[in-house]
């Protein structure tokens, strides 16, 4: 079912639960976050979409985030807020009928599959290596979670934007782990030949 929601472009890519602090400063997007604010039916502040957005691209396959709370509100009206990864949605069309931009959306989900457990395996322990080497100490990956196993684990993983877009539009959990699980093998390798040291993302 399609829902019309806040757009907000930015550099950056947002996978399902992840914790993404924001600082407003623009006015239509001050705008927006008043919107936001208001709420939706239940009175839970209304989701918006986060789209990767470069040079004069906006990609198709967003991510809606739900305001977590509003870390400080400055004089100028300006706020740091923090927002949550929620869901994955695709957008049907751009509006400007607002001073921000909304859009049109529905939910972008994968498709039905066996989830490969040994997949799951093998990304839970190259996860932990990698952390392992660049912190002294592992960083465990619960198996178990609301947002998936692939998502969970590339937060912990230092990515371009652009391999993230390829993550968050790919449409099978088990090709999600597998590509992830290639990439921090390749970062554990490199790592322990002493040719990088990439760091943790927080």
């Amino acid at each position: 079912m399609s829902t019309r929601l806040p757009l907000f472009p930015l550099p950056i890519v947002v996978f399902p639960g992840e914790a993404v602090p924001l600082h407003i400063f623009e006015e239509r997007y001050r705008t927006m976050l008043g919107r936001v604010r208001q709420g939706d039916a239940d009175g839970r502040p209304l989701p918006f979409a986060i789209a990767y957005h470069w040079r004069d691209n906006v990609a198709v396959i967003a991510c809606t985030v739900r305001l977590h709370r509003v870390l400080e509100e400055y004089g100028d009206g300006r706020l740091d807020i923090l927002t949550i990864g929620d869901e994955r949605v695709q957008i049907h069309e751009v509006l400007d009928e607002q001073p921000y931009f909304e859009a049109i959306v529905e939910p972008f989900v994968d498709e039905d599959e066996v989830l490969d457990a040994t997949l799951g395996e093998r990304l839970l322990a190259l996860t932990t290596k990698l952390a392992e080497l660049q912190v002294g100490k592992p960083v465990f990956v619960s198996a178990e979670g609301a947002a998936p196993l692939s998502f969970r684990a590339a937060l912990l993983v230092d990515m371009a934007p652009e391999e993230r877009q390829l993550l968050l539009q790919a449409t099978s959990e088990n090709l999600r782990r597998r590509i992830l699980a290639d990439h921090i093998a390749e970062l554990v390798a490199d790592f322990a030949a002493g040719s990088m040291k990439p760091p943790v993302v927080h």
